[in-house]
């Protein structure tokens, strides 16, 4: 299972909004929604 899938089910799981630090600045971010979708969302930073 992929880190965005492993979130998007223990959201569903918790009933809850993470907000999960990947690496150095990167997030994924998480909410729950009506009907049993869950939202899924992110920041990445980019190094040159």
């Amino acid at each position: 299972m992929t880190p965005t899938g492993a979130a998007a089910l223990l959201t569903d799981r918790l009933g809850r909004a993470l907000n999960i630090t990947q690496g150095t600045g990167s997030q994924i971010l998480t909410a729950p929604q009506p009907e049993g979708w869950t939202e899924i969302g992110g920041r990445v930073h980019l190094e040159r």
